[in-house]
């Protein structure tokens, strides 16, 4: 798997087209398609180790002048995320910020991995300074939100809730977070209307949510 994707990327089979989350709708089905070809391809006829090296040469070339500069730095934490690299990727970060202050999206990604090492009070730092150099970050107040949520420090969820379902209406986890902010402050009517709009939205509720909070009006 990590050959074909280290060819995907860059190997010598120009015109890969690669599916990110940016992909909008009307493309994504051409996309997978050219993707899948492209698989396929390599599946009848794999790479020998030379072709192979030389793809690996070229991804280590991208990563390492991507690194030289700030959204470079920033943007290795699926890298080291995948390299099961964790420290590494708050390192790169942290040099990121180091050289724009300014730069959230560094904070951001810093918050994401102390997260994944259980560190919420660090994690709950970063994107704080995140939504402070940024207020329309909107993953950062999500990650916020869910923060505030396990503490029981409910009107501090509903403050980063509110921001979330506000910037991103389309996003039906926010409107699910805010229902939980707000059913925890005994704001039923309030929580009732935005778990409604989360299902609207395809969000999953638990069972009997719904139902649940109407009982309580």
């Amino acid at each position: 798997v990590t050959d074909v994707h280290l060819m995907a990327e860059a190997g010598p089979r120009e015109g890969v087209v690669m599916v990110e989350l940016e992909t909008d709708l009307e493309r994504m089905r051409e996309a997978l398609l050219e993707t899948a070809r492209v698989l396929e391809d390599l599946r009848r006829d794999p790479a020998d180790e030379k072709e192979l090296e030389r793809a690996r040469v070229r991804v280590r070339r991208s990563f390492l002048m991507g690194a030289e500069t700030v959204q470079g730095l920033s943007s290795t934490l699926g890298y080291y995320d995948a390299m099961g690299d964790l420290d590494g990727c708050i390192q790169a970060n942290e040099k990121a910020v180091a050289i724009m202050p300014t730069y959230a999206r560094g904070y951001g990604n810093m918050g994401f991995v102390w997260l994944q090492k259980g560190e919420q009070d660090k994690a709950l730092e970063c994107f704080l300074k995140g939504v402070d150099l940024d207020p329309r970050f909107v993953e950062a107040h999500m990650n916020l939100t869910t923060i505030y949520l396990e503490r029981a420090e409910y009107e501090k969820a509903l403050e980063h809730a509110k921001k979330v379902s506000k910037m991103n209406p389309e996003m039906a986890a926010g409107h699910y977070l805010l229902a939980e902010a707000n059913k925890n402050l005994g704001n039923f009517e309030e929580a009732l209307e935005a778990a409604e709009m989360a299902e609207e939205k395809g969000h999953a509720l638990p069972d009997h949510y719904v139902d649940g909070l109407r009982a309580k009006l």
